[in-house]
């Protein structure tokens, strides 16, 4: 697939719950993660779009998004990757695993301390 078609093409995005309920991202931050994610799952495994096109899609300048790839790189959410000279973005794929640890740990966990069963008597 070119760029220019996925410029034009329907697409979605998708936002794994750790990234989600990561309090120290902004939700630009996770708009422009789902948005790499979105367009790294390809037989390559990275982002090909071009800067550029990620600030359009994020409504944001090529600033703001340099400021939050770097945000993500340094929380461990992506990767960079450099390929013939040009520079690709990759998301962790153990984020799943992560995720799939936190949601155990989540059903072990009380979900309040009120005992409605006492309740009942």
């Amino acid at each position: 697939m070119k760029v220019k078609d996925s410029l034009t093409r329907e697409f979605y995005i998708s936002l794994p719950s750790i990234v989600l309920e990561d309090s120290k991202l902004t939700s630009t931050d996770k708009l422009v993660y789902s948005l790499i994610n979105s367009f790294s799952l390809n037989e390559k495994g990275y982002c090909y779009l071009k800067y550029r096109h990620l600030a359009h899609y994020a409504n944001i300048k090529k600033r703001e998004l340099y400021n939050i790839i770097k945000k993500l790189i340094l929380l461990n959410y992506i990767q960079k990757i450099v390929i013939n000279n040009e520079i690709k973005l990759k998301p962790y794929r153990d984020l799943e695993k992560e995720m799939s640890l936190k949601s155990k740990e989540k059903i072990t966990e009380p979900k309040f301390d009120y005992d409605w069963l006492k309740e009942e008597d």
